[in-house]
């Protein structure tokens, strides 16, 4: 391994070891990935000194899991560390810095506390207008998680103003098939689909599946979630058939095994309980998600 041939604790090992974490992080292996995390940030510290870039990206990696792992708690502590370190080396409105307040506003989102959260978006949303315009990439990004937080909040007619606007921005600059746009797209079809305007969310959800199939192909991790979350608001519109098999298609073509084990739990398709066609997805959600599993245990 690179850290045994450069040295365990040399700057390039270092590095090697943050490059895999990510890697077992990606892999599913978030235990092994926050021990050698952890052993990284430990191992920068002595090394490099608390305050090196590289310390500060090896901080930063660890939070990564931890969200990864849900424990956003956690995770929020370290982002607080990092934003205060990032601020007292580059300023408060370095981007660098913006992103760990982004982070911390984020997690602490995560955690339910829409109220605490918001007006860190709004002030960072400011800053980075100012900084970096606001039209910029991360900027899109800081308003898009302010959508996401109201939303949350059940406020459900603000993120749908605040989620459009980034939607509109997106497609000007980005056009309408960029991924990004298509994210939002999605985001404003789950908002519309909350308020119960299944006709609009609907019309959205179709335009992005059709997006989808075309740009990424029929069995794509991404065309299954644009098919499940078009069958979410079928569902909840009584169109029960074409929920079912919309449902079916996501989970025969690429579905993810936790989103199919998690079918039965899903309050939209509360419609279909009872329905023997959906209890039959259900069951199929449930074999595929335990193949999978079965698979990853035997390193299949």
């Amino acid at each position: 391994m690179a850290t045994r041939t450069l040295g365990a604790d040399s700057r390039e090992a270092l590095r090697s070891r943050a490059v895999l974490v990510r890697i077992l992080a990606d892999e599913g292996d978030l235990v092994g990935a926050e021990a050698l995390a952890r052993e990284t940030l430990e191992a920068s510290r002595r090394v490099l000194g608390p305050t090196d870039r590289d310390t500060l990206d090896a901080l930063g990696v660890l939070g990564i899991v931890l969200n990864r792992q849900r424990r956003w708690a956690d995770s929020e502590a370290l982002y607080r560390e990092l934003l205060s370190l990032e601020e007292q080396a580059l300023g408060p409105d370095h981007p660098d810095t913006l992103i760990e307040l982004q982070n911390v506003a984020s997690e602490m989102s995560n955690q339910g506390r829409f109220a605490e959260a918001e007006p860190l978006f709004r002030d960072l949303i400011q800053r980075l207008s100012r900084v970096l315009g606001p039209e910029h990439a991360n900027t899109l990004v800081a308003k898009l998680n302010l959508g996401f937080t109201l939303k949350f909040a059940h406020r459900f007619a603000e993120a749908e103003t605040v989620i459009a606007e980034v939607l509109e921005t997106r497609r000007r600059l980005l056009g309408p098939e960029h991924p990004d746009t298509l994210f939002s797209m999605a985001a404003l079809a789950a908002v519309l689909k909350d308020q119960r305007r299944f006709a609009a969310a609907e019309r959205l959800g179709r335009e992005t599946l059709e997006i989808r199939r075309r740009r990424e192909g029929p069995s794509h991790p991404n065309t299954a979630n644009a098919k499940y979350d078009l069958a979410c608001t079928l569902a909840l519109a009584g169109k029960r058939t074409q929920a079912l098999e919309l449902l079916r298609d996501s989970l025969e073509h690429g579905l993810s095994p936790e989103s199919a084990k998690a079918i039965e739990r899903d309050s939209d398709f509360a419609p279909l309980h009872g329905d023997p066609r959906f209890a039959e997805l259900v069951a199929e959600g449930k074999r595929l998600a335990a193949g999978s599993a079965r698979r990853e245990a035997t390193g299949q």
